[in-house]
């Protein structure tokens, strides 16, 4: 199973719709938040994945809960902006919150940042900002050998 993260697009789609043009094979699209409306835009022209969205501390108004949680290929995924677990300051608050929903992988954003790691059997990802000139997004391979996270430097 793909999954496909994106985090922070700020206005801009087009980092989005290339992956997704790239990733067919996708099976789930996770939106961190702050840009909810181009994600939203994408889903639209590709329909086929599943979206899961989170809003951000920049999507003021929106409808959208601050984090979220998914099952899918036999993990529990874990997903957020980050700005509510200080982010900025550490991933203590975010692991924290990752393990007291018996989550396997955590995906959060906010940083701008992209990062890749595993600790103390988390997968932890944050897939950098999904900006045309200089951004990323993230993809989340999970199969029966385990699972392989990846930044994809666009």
């Amino acid at each position: 199973m793909r999954l496909l993260v994106f985090s922070d697009s700020h206005g801009a789609r087009s980092v989005m719709e290339k992956a997704l043009t790239d990733h067919p094979d996708a099976g789930h699209v996770f939106f961190l938040g702050d840009g909810l409306g181009q994600i939203e835009e994408a889903a639209a022209l590709f329909p086929g994945p599943s979206y899961h969205m989170v809003a951000g501390n920049c999507d003021w108004g929106a409808d959208a809960d601050a984090i979220g949680v998914l099952e899918t290929a036999g993990r529990r995924v874990f997903y957020t902006h980050g700005h509510i677990y200080h982010v900025k300051s550490g991933l203590d608050e975010l692991l924290a919150a990752g393990r007291a929903r018996a989550a396997d992988i955590v995906l959060y954003g906010h940083t701008h940042i992209a990062y890749a790691g595993y600790e103390d059997g988390l997968y932890i990802l944050n897939p950098g900002t999904a900006r045309p000139g200089g951004g990323s997004y993230g993809m989340v391979d999970i199969t029966p050998a385990g699972v392989v996270l990846n930044v994809v430097k666009v």
